[in-house]
């Protein structure tokens, strides 16, 4: 069984050559962090089948709505710079254990808040408690895949979609069975979360830092940004596909409500798959080949089934679409994560990602009123040729394991 007693640069460290840690067992780390993003995943998908009724409940419009529910997004993004400063200090332990602790205590405050107002700072609170998560997790992650010597992160980030998964059927058939809404979140709550904090206690423990280097922000390199770049660019495009492609399928090419649900279910679907499967492909044929060939047959076949303008073509390019861009970012937080500070480069690209969250709806919206939603959906195989271009970036500093 393998058991780490150094890791260069690992969570909580600024100097590589001289971390250490406590012996720690690898594979009893990486089921400690996997629990975490499992936590993680299943945040969102616990309350987001509840909208409708948040939605009937305040008297919302849709456009009031959707500026409500910007506010998670915004929470995240405002937060993500200092939390890799937070995980650099004090380590992803601490960090983690307190962000995991709020967000699960505001979850059933997503249904309990009174006015509009109440539920955009409840959105904030978790969203910010979420973003930090996000790159604690990921960076306890890409310590644990630089211990093991190769790819674990694309199996990490699919634990997160299963996660998903678990608490969004959970919440279905909690619904089918009549279980009150307040007490089904109070009870996700509460299982979640203890689950989170009782994994926050088995990861990895942070390497100590020398005393005359503090942690604190410094300037990002042109390999950080440039995979921050990538960062966004997938985002973008990922979160174009969740937003629009249903209503593409709906509006663009007549089809039923039904028919539009399962596109979506195909894109999000065939991530989860090739995530799960991504770590053993990245071993064989190495992470820039991943990168850059995914992101073309992303490209390509959404650009032939928008050409074609074809329901079946359209449900092949979104599972093609999912399989090629599902290894992109954990892969990009990979690379970061064998930089100079780990933890503050992964936070520059979960960053990156989060902006592409904030900016692809309006940017497509507007394209799609502009022009039309086909010629805006275009915009997407732009953004896939820009990963492709950029793939090389992926090889980080140190490449262990996979091939570049």
């Amino acid at each position: 069984m393998p058991r780490l007693t150094a890791y260069p640069g690992g969570v909580g460290s600024v100097d590589r050559q001289a971390a250490a840690t406590t012996p720690v067992d690898l594979r009893e780390a990486r089921l400690a962090v996997t629990a975490v993003f499992f936590v993680n995943g299943a945040l969102v998908a616990s309350w987001a089948p509840y909208i409708p009724r948040i939605k009937s409940d305040l008297g919302l419009s849709t456009s009031s709505l959707g500026v409500v529910l910007l506010a998670m997004a915004v929470g995240a993004v405002s937060v993500m710079p200092a939390a890799g400063v937070m995980v650099e200090r004090y380590g992803a332990r601490r960090v983690l254990a307190l962000a995991v602790g709020i967000s699960y205590v505001a979850l059933p405050f997503t249904l309990l808040a009174p006015s509009a107002l109440a539920l955009a700072g409840v959105l904030a609170v978790m969203g910010a408690a979420s973003g930090v998560t996000d790159v604690a997790m990921n960076a306890n992650g890409a310590a644990v895949e630089h211990g093991y010597g190769r790819p674990v992160l694309s199996s990490l980030h699919g634990l997160w979609s299963v996660g998903g998964f678990v608490a969004a059927g959970t919440t279905a058939l909690v619904t089918a069975l009549g279980v009150p809404a307040e007490l089904h979140l109070v009870v996700a709550a509460i299982v979640f979360g203890l689950l989170g904090l009782a994994a926050c206690t088995r990861l990895m423990p942070a390497a100590e830092r020398p005393g005359d280097r503090p942690a604190g922000w410094s300037r990002p390199t042109r390999l950080v940004l440039g995979l921050a770049l990538i960062s966004l660019a997938v985002f973008l495009a990922e979160g174009a596909i969740n937003d629009w492609g249903p209503l593409y399928l709906r509006s663009s090419l007549d089809e039923s409500a039904t028919v539009a649900a399962a596109g979506y279910a195909v894109f999000v679907g065939s991530m989860a798959i090739m995530r799960l499967t991504g770590d053993r492909l990245t071993a064989r044929a190495g992470r820039v080949p991943v990168v850059r060939f995914g992101a073309l047959l992303a490209g390509i076949a959404l650009a032939a089934a928008l050409i074609l303008g074809q329901p079946t073509a359209t449900f092949i390019a979104f599972a093609l679409t999912g399989l090629g861009l599902a290894n992109v970012f954990p892969l990009v937080v990979s690379a970061a994560g064998r930089t100079g500070s780990p933890a503050l480069a992964i936070a520059t690209v979960s960053t990156g990602g989060y902006a592409g969250i904030l900016i692809g709806p309006p940017v497509i919206g507007f394209a799609a009123d502009l022009f039309s939603l086909p010629i805006a959906l275009g915009f997407v195989v732009g953004l896939c040729a820009l990963i492709a271009a950029l793939a090389g970036l992926v090889r980080g500093g140190r490449a262990r394991g996979a091939g570049t």
